[in-house]
């Protein structure tokens, strides 16, 4: 009876998508207070004392095995509609992740000081998007440090970008309804002279934008982290900051 209270209340929380499987490894009392805090992603970290705040975005699915991480949502969309994933005009602004743990995900977007990303002409702070599997926290690897997040690629953005926006989505459901109602940036994004920090999920992806002030460019960089050498992905990250 505990246990189902503690799963329903994990379910609520989170606001997991309509009929998704919901089996944990773990207890769902354990998942819970692992899953609702995002602050845990800093508090076991050598980053600890960068991080500055964290707003949760949601939960969503990632089930075919492969993410695409894009940190240039406005291009995304056209992209969507004729482009290939994988290919190599995709490859310098979206990222390919492939064997991505499935099953449910959680999204939070988190506010860090710089260097983060070591890059010496940055003084100021960087905005960071960060996916996990659900059940991360509860890993006794995770907890010791094993598991790391290790840069997988990374590009400088050299014009003008109105916005920070950064998404991780499904391969498998790349051109899906839920897809394109995240990349219709209009019904979710700040408006123009509002830098609130915005976030969306969907059943197959995440993703969150906030407005910038004139600049000179993004630098934008992808981690990864896996559970163990060969392992599956269990975390992504898609940092940006002010060139």
């Amino acid at each position: 009876m505990e246990e189902r209270l503690w799963k329903a209340l994990c379910v609520r929380e989170l606001g997991l998508p309509l009929g998704v499987k919901c089996q944990s490894e773990f207890s769902w009392r354990n998942l819970y207070g692992a899953a609702t805090d995002g602050s845990h992603s800093f508090t076991n970290s050598h980053q600890r004392e960068k991080h500055i705040d964290w707003m949760r975005i949601g939960a969503f699915c990632l089930d075919s095995g492969e993410a695409v991480a894009s940190a240039q949502l406005s291009e995304l969309r056209s992209f969507c509609e004729d482009g290939e994933v994988g290919s190599s005009s995709s490859m310098a602004k979206f990222h390919v992740v492939h064997n991505v743990k499935k099953g449910i995900w959680i999204a939070d977007l988190h506010l860090v000081r710089c260097p983060v990303c070591n890059l010496a002409t940055c003084e100021g702070t960087m905005q960071m998007l960060e996916v996990r599997h659900w059940q991360l926290f509860l890993h006794k690897e995770y907890t010791a440090q094993e598991w790391q997040f290790e840069p997988a690629c990374s590009h400088s953005i050299s014009h003008h970008c109105s916005e920070a926006g950064a998404g991780v989505f499904d391969v498998g459901h790349f051109r899906s309804k839920e897809t394109q109602d995240i990349l219709d940036l209009k019904t979710w994004v700040a408006p123009v002279g509002n830098w609130q920090p915005m976030g969306t999920a969907s059943h197959y992806a995440a993703a969150a934008s906030t407005n910038l002030l004139q600049n000179d460019g993004l630098y934008v960089k992808f981690q990864v982290m896996r559970a163990g050498h060969e392992g599956p992905v269990v975390g992504i990250q898609v940092s940006q900051q002010l060139i």
